[in-house]
């Protein structure tokens, strides 16, 4: 099976604390730490604001691909627990008929973490 490339996104380490002064104040180890037990603690500072899993060059550190997974359902959010391929058989549509179904009954597939749009609505305008 072929790899899927997908951009290069680097997740800035939060920084707290105040300003840095010089080069020995900065310890980037305890700063990824620190990032750590926010991603272990569902800390919801540290996802990103607007519609999608990133802004610019930041990355959410929750958001993730599972390569092994058709194209358009590989998505996965950490911070929700679940990815694409488990929302569009679980996750209940209703359309304008007031009809529900799931995404897989109807062959679509729903769920939009794989595009690295936000499923979780967390920081969205």
């Amino acid at each position: 099976m072929k790899r899927q490339k997908i951009p290069k996104l680097r997740v800035p380490i939060p920084r707290t604390g105040g300003a840095m002064k010089s080069k020995k104040d900065y310890d980037r180890k305890g700063d990824k730490v620190r990032l750590k037990e926010e991603i272990a603690n569902k800390d919801t500072s540290v996802i990103p604001f607007g519609d999608y899993c990133y802004r610019g060059k930041y990355a959410c550190p929750y958001h993730g691909f599972i390569f092994s997974r058709p194209e358009q359902e590989n998505g996965w959010c950490d911070y929700l627990g679940t990815g694409d391929y488990e929302m569009n058989r679980t996750v209940p549509w209703t359309d304008t008929s007031g009809k529900t179904n799931t995404a897989e009954e109807l062959g679509l597939p729903f769920s939009l973490l794989w595009d690295m749009c936000k499923e979780c609505g967390i920081n969205e305008p």
